[in-house]
């Protein structure tokens, strides 16, 4: 599904580049502007017509706030042993907050993990009491967290590597619609004694590439 939606974007920029650049520099600016405004405001009438259709899913709290919690009761409980494990790996019951995911919720129950085994202290239930209150619910989430909410923190840390690799990736690929034109404006652009390739459309020789070559790999390879 990825593939094809890519491809479709791609052919998408490829016309953008190629027809608009070209309406732009030959017949209209304003023109130029106007034609990517109707699309848009097209696709803007698109989307609120498909809301009925759509799957709402509630919020159930904030990502941040919830890491921050995590951090902030590791900190505090950063003195405190953790418990031994078990044969299996796993803690002793009672020792950790692991209460029960909610029936309404759409989020899996995650298993506690050995990796950043230093936060999970967060969840780690204090032996002189006062942090459950009568509903068994922490009595204050910045000192006490639940086991689910220590691995969703460590499902974001594990992710940090590729977030970081995908800032060098897009980088280089912000290149290809800057310093390609500057490029362009500087090379002999000409096809045949009439036409001219616009300097803004040079990035769709990647974009080309893409647009064969993704078939292919879905497809054969």
């Amino acid at each position: 599904f990825f593939n094809w939606y890519y491809f479709t974007l791609t052919v998408a920029l490829m016309v953008a580049l190629t027809a608009v650049v070209y309406v732009q520099n030959s017949v209209s600016w304003a023109l130029g502007l106007g034609i990517p405004a109707g699309f848009m405001l097209v696709a803007v009438v698109l989307f609120f017509l498909g809301t009925r259709i759509y799957v709402y899913v509630p919020p159930e709290g904030s990502v941040f706030s919830g890491a921050a919690q995590v951090f902030v009761a590791a900190y505090r409980k950063r003195r405190l042993q953790l418990p031994p494990l078990s044969e299996e790996g796993k803690a002793e019951a009672g020792q950790l907050y692991d209460p029960p995911q909610a029936k309404t919720s759409i989020v899996s129950k995650l298993p506690l993990t050995q990796q950043f085994r230093c936060l999970n202290k967060a969840a780690l239930v204090a032996a002189e009491g006062g942090e459950l209150g009568a509903d068994g619910r922490p009595a204050n989430p910045w000192r006490l967290c639940s086991v689910q909410q220590v691995e969703e923190l460590k499902c974001l840390l594990r992710v940090a590597p590729v977030w970081a690799a995908g800032i060098v990736t897009f980088m280089a690929m912000a290149q290809q619609g800057t310093v390609s034109v500057l490029q362009a404006l500087k090379m002999d652009r000409h096809l045949g004694p009439r036409f001219q390739v616009p300097p803004g459309s040079l990035p769709v020789i990647s974009m080309l590439a893409i647009a064969v070559f993704l078939p292919v790999y879905d497809r054969v390879l």
